[in-house]
């Protein structure tokens, strides 16, 4: 009776022992998998131009990693210039963050990535640079300030567009209260190192209010592809000069990009004029009494 007696608390203890040891198991796969607020503060300004802005109809976060068994998906705000917001993410290291710019038709116009340990004791901040993943003739940069009467130089480039022998776009600008010359020389070539490649750029009237530029680019053999193999072609640098006006004080000018045909090489004929987004740049002009040229 007393063997009976002994075998019964045996078995009670085992069972407790192994009830204590899924219960530790259980808790350390708790402080494990810890929720950890991470906020988002991304910076749009200078990045992304307010005309591409427009085409964007959401911004969306990723989470991905060992211990989660779902990725999250969570949207994100866009507020004076930065893409914000703050989401639970379980603890660990190395979580795949992929943020996204996404347009209205459910195309991403831009990308970005980045790994970050997720640990609790210290704020998690997560600052993804954004990288265009669409076709773009960008205009850089989006915003910047001049005086009066000096100069300003704005760089275009083709983003993702590659095989093309030839294309032309138009250089709209809206100036507000003064007078804008331009721009100095041609468009160069910088990118594309040894090829043969034939520019022309064509000022179509500047003036108090709108005036226009017209530009194209091809490979004087109209076959060969001049791009960059990586898809990021630099189109060239333009320099513009401002008269000073003394009856603003401050004024600005908007530049807008806009391709009007592309001829793509033998490697491709897919690509085609309405695929690649237009954008945008600003100049702000302010003025100075005996300042500028």
């Amino acid at each position: 009776m007393r063997q009976k007696t002994e075998i019964k608390i045996l078995a009670v203890l085992v069972v407790l022992m192994i009830g204590l040891a899924l219960l530790a198991g259980c808790a350390k796969k708790i402080v494990g998998n810890q929720e950890i607020g991470v906020r988002f503060e991304v910076p749009t300004d200078g990045i992304i131009s307010a005309k591409l802005l427009a085409t964007i109809d959401r911004f969306e976060v990723t989470v991905e990693g060992e211990g989660i068994p779902e990725r999250i998906i969570e949207p994100l705000a866009l507020e004076n210039g930065f893409v914000t917001g703050e989401i639970e993410v379980p603890s660990g290291p190395r979580r795949l963050f992929t943020l996204k710019a996404i347009g209205l038709r459910g195309e991403t116009i831009y990308l970005g990535i980045s790994i970050v340990d997720v640990f609790a004791g210290r704020t998690i901040v997560v600052d993804i640079p954004l990288v265009p993943m669409l076709p773009i003739l960008s205009i850089t940069p989006h915003y910047q300030e001049a005086e009066m009467g000096n100069l300003f130089t704005l760089d275009f480039v083709l983003h993702n567009v590659k095989n093309i022998a030839y294309i032309s776009f138009d250089i709209d600008v809206l100036t507000d209260g003064i007078y804008t010359n331009g721009p100095f020389g041609s468009l160069p070539i910088s990118s594309t190192p040894g090829r043969d490649i034939d520019t022309n750029l064509t000022t179509f009237g500047y003036a108090w209010g709108d005036f226009g530029l017209y530009a194209w680019v091809n490979s004087r053999n109209e076959v060969d592809d001049f791009t960059n193999p990586t898809g990021t072609t630099h189109l060239g640098s333009l320099t513009f000069s401002s008269y000073a006006d003394w009856h603003d004080t401050i004024a600005s000018s908007v530049f807008n990009t806009n391709v009007t045909w592309v001829n793509s090489s033998i490697q491709d004929t897919t690509m085609t004029a309405d695929k690649v987004f237009s954008d945008q740049a600003e100049v702000f002009l302010w003025y100075s009494p005996g300042g500028g040229l």
